[in-house]
């Protein structure tokens, strides 16, 4: 039978070998370093500080000083005592219905949030004398859904997607220079809304409330901010003696 002979390996092949191993090496880091670069990319374009402010995933404006913030039984107080705007953010929303084809419209979940917004309102005795909205479907309809009274549509309250840009921040804001009724509060269902400042945006969450103290002749302060899971915390320090 005849031999087979293994051929040599000389120093030439060892060495276009290697420098194979080295150029496969040198593609998959460039491959892990495109990648990586795209994944940063991706994760700074959902970073709040790179967005406009009101598409940013950010609920923390306006931020409420501690030396005028009010809570629990405080805050009732106050409330109830009347001279106060609650300005709130419609709830959820996403459904599409007939009635408003070109616009998202309240979904199950933010009938029953808007529900229970107004059922806690009413339980606290807050007296809520006066309703505005904005003129979208599920600001109006999460208005209507509080179950406080009738509803009056003003245009102020609006988002930026139906005033058209630009427009004038201060005019913008002019709903928080309305006084509310003798002895009550006036209640404002809106959206975010933005604002070249952070503690001039209203960056709040879903059927969020945040409570302003009415000022004569200038905006109205913030004061308190109430989530809609806070509601029953409100009406448990309601209940608690003093």
């Amino acid at each position: 039978m005849p031999r087979v002979r293994a051929a040599p390996i000389s120093g030439r092949a060892d060495g276009r070998g290697a420098a194979s191993i080295c150029n496969l090496w040198r593609v998959v880091l460039c491959a892990c370093l495109v990648l990586s670069w795209a994944s940063v990319r991706a994760q700074s374009a959902l970073d709040p500080l790179t967005l406009p402010p009101a598409y940013a995933p950010d609920v923390t404006s306006p931020v409420i000083d501690p030396v005028d913030e009010l809570r629990g039984k405080a805050l009732l107080r106050a409330v109830r005592g009347g001279g106060y705007l609650l300005f709130m953010r419609h709830a959820h929303a996403g459904a599409t219905l007939p009635a408003c084809p070109d616009e998202a419209s309240l979904t199950p979940a933010g009938e029953t949030q808007a529900r229970a917004v107004g059922a806690a309102i009413v339980q606290l005795k807050l007296p809520m004398l006066l309703v505005q909205s904005s003129q979208t479907c599920r600001s109006r309809d999460t208005a209507k859904l509080l179950g406080l009274g009738p509803v009056l549509e003003n245009p102020a309250l609006n988002p930026g997607s139906i005033r058209g840009k630009p427009y004038d921040f201060a005019q913008k804001f002019s709903f928080l220079l309305q006084p509310p009724p003798q002895g009550g509060n006036l209640i404002l269902v809106s959206h975010v809304h933005d604002a070249p400042t952070r503690q001039d945006r209203i960056l709040i969450d879903l059927a969020e409330v945040v409570v302003y103290r009415a000022q004569v002749g200038t905006r109205a302060l913030p004061v308190a901010r109430i989530t809609p899971g806070a509601w029953n915390a409100l009406l448990v320090a309601d209940a608690t003696p003093p």
